[in-house]
C-alpha cells in the first residue's frame, strides 16, 4: 500500500508546481541561483496567471507590468525578500500591518518568515537556489487555492 501511494505521489508531483515543463524544473532544481525570469515563470505559471507556453522573458514582462517585479532585468538573480514580494503579490496574500502600510520586499519577507514559509535562517539579502525557490513555492501553495487570474 505504501509503495503504491509513493508511486502515485511521484507521478503526481509535477502537478504540484502547476504546469511547468519538466525541462524547466530540471534546470531550475540544479541551478545555484534563480533569476527574475525563472522566478517569474515558476510563480506566474504555478499560480495560473500566465500560460505554461510563455517564456521566462514573457513571464518577467508580465510580472513587471503588474508591478510585482522590482528588477529591470530578467537575468538578474533575486534574493529572499524579492522572491517573497513576488509570492505575496502572485498569491494575493494580505500581510501584517507593516506590509499593508508599505507593501515592499522587506515586509513581504518578514510576513512569510513569520508564517513559517521561509526557512528561519534565511537572510533577506541572500540569493536563493532554484531548489529552495521550488520548496518555498510548494510550501506556500499547499495552503492556497489557485485562481485563474490574480491581479493585486
Amino acid at each position: 500500500m505504501k509503495r503504491t501511494f509513493a508511486i502515485i505521489l511521484f507521478l503526481l508531483y509535477p502537478f504540484a508546481c502547476g504546469a511547468q515543463t519538466p525541462a524547466f524544473l530540471d534546470k531550475l532544481l540544479t541551478s545555484p541561483t534563480i533569476t527574475w525570469g525563472q522566478a517569474s515563470y515558476l510563480v506566474l505559471v504555478g499560480t495560473n496567471n500566465i500560460s505554461s507556453e510563455a517564456s521566462p522573458q514573457q513571464c518577467f514582462d508580465r510580472a513587471k507590468q503588474l508591478g510585482w517585479a522590482v528588477s529591470d532585468a530578467p537575468e538578474r538573480n533575486l534574493n529572499y525578500s524579492q522572491y517573497s514580494f513576488l509570492l505575496m503579490k502572485a498569491f494575493g496574500l494580505h500581510g501584517g500591518m507593516w506590509y499593508t502600510l508599505f507593501p515592499c520586499p522587506r515586509y513581504a519577507f518578514q510576513d512569510l518568515r513569520f508564517k513559517n514559509v521561509l526557512p528561519p535562517q534565511a537572510d533577506p539579502d541572500e540569493s536563493l537556489t532554484g531548489a529552495e525557490a521550488v520548496r518555498i513555492f510548494d510550501r506556500l501553495s499547499e495552503n492556497q487555492p489557485l485562481s485563474q487570474e490574480r491581479h493585486s
